[in-house]
């Protein structure tokens, strides 16, 4: 029964489109005060994203800073703004508020494949969020983020995050 479990979240991850993308500009949200309207650069395209992390992150720490974005998440509008991907952070819960912290690619380049060694990526067109939530993905004790106790990586680097406990899920 686990060797088909694993089986079967193998063909969920395989699913999803991760890329690296770098943060171009960040402005608030005009109709929601804890949401953030990000522009990214993902090498052959830009996007906008909405994220709910004003709370956690200054614009001067999220400008041109390096994170991991599931690209081929169903496009959502957020309070009338239209959200293209979901950005990738780790969420643990600490003196009753969350602490939210973003995965760092701060070596790859904007458009870089996110893989999972021995998983083949085909991901769908569109990826509905409920698909996604059901995909787990957690921190190791090194700030490794892991997918079936197997690091998230590029081409040139592990996926990492700082200052969350081991075992934090990722979403």
């Amino acid at each position: 029964m686990e060797e088909k479990r694993d089986e079967n979240s193998k063909e969920d991850f395989s699913k999803l489109d991760l890329k690296v993308a770098k943060i171009i500009s960040v402005e608030d949200h005009p109709n929601a005060d804890k949401l953030i309207v990000l522009k990214i650069n993902l090498g052959q395209e830009e996007r906008q994203i909405v994220a709910g992390i004003k709370e956690n992150y200054s614009k001067e720490d999220l400008q041109d800073r390096n994170i991991v974005v599931v690209t081929n998440l169903k496009p959502v509008k957020l309070r009338g703004i239209e959200s293209n991907g979901m950005l990738l952070a780790a969420v643990e819960e600490k003196d009753n508020r969350e602490n939210v912290k973003l995965l760092s690619a701060e070596n790859s380049c904007p458009g870089d494949d996110v893989f999972v060694e021995g998983i083949e990526k085909e991901p769908k067109e569109v990826v509905e969020f409920n698909e996604f939530k059901e995909i787990e993905m957690r921190t190791d004790s090194k700030g490794h983020v892991l997918y079936n106790r197997r690091p998230l990586k590029t081409e040139k680097e592990e996926i990492t995050v700082e200052g969350v406990k081991e075992n934090t899920i990722v979403s």
